[in-house]
């Protein structure tokens, strides 16, 4: 009692005297109600999940930050003027 007491600021000898009465009409509420509740009542969860947010989007821009150079060239030729030439080429390299 002494603990409670010095917790609310009053004397440290004040005397409690508990009452047996409830609240009688008490409604609850499902599990799923209250956490929704603080889910969009908390700033700090709010906050999180916005950093999480931007550290999604900064990991997206640093991926197509990183686009690799890559160069291709491809060439083929047809002839038929020249019997003694190959008709199709293509470099073989």
């Amino acid at each position: 009692m002494v603990e409670l007491n010095d917790l609310l600021g009053l004397p440290l000898d004040t005397n409690w005297i508990s009452s047996p009465r409830r609240i009688a009409n008490f409604e609850t509420l499902p599990k799923a109600e209250y956490v929704k509740e603080a889910w969009e009542e908390n700033p700090e969860i709010r906050a999180a999940e916005e950093a999480v947010e931007k550290a999604r989007a900064g990991v997206a821009a640093a991926k197509t930050a990183y686009i690799p150079d890559i160069t291709a060239f491809a060439r083929h030729s047809y002839q038929d003027g020249v019997p003694f030439l190959v008709h199709n080429s293509a470099p073989s390299e």
